[in-house]
């Protein structure tokens, strides 16, 4: 899955950020996926199949917040 997309990948009524909301039609995102090992969004791999609930778009702004939650709640650089 390639972690960024435009808003034309996405179906007309799910043209909206996953954390805040947001309309994201004319805009870039950003792809990530749902760690059930630590609840958390990210787009680094390594998920195992069984402990992912799929990849949801966000907003380049909230993802970036997401991502950096992730890295601070499990210690990854």
């Amino acid at each position: 899955m390639a972690a960024y997309g435009t808003f034309t990948e996405l179906d007309p009524a799910n043209r909206y950020c996953t954390c805040c909301g947001r309309d994201l039609a004319g805009h870039a995102f950003r792809w990530l996926e749902l760690d059930q090992r630590t609840d958390t969004y990210h787009d680094l791999k390594g998920v195992p199949a069984d402990r992912s609930q799929g990849w949801f778009p966000f907003g380049l702004k909230c993802a970036k917040k997401l991502v950096a939650q992730h890295r601070a709640k499990t210690g990854e650089a």
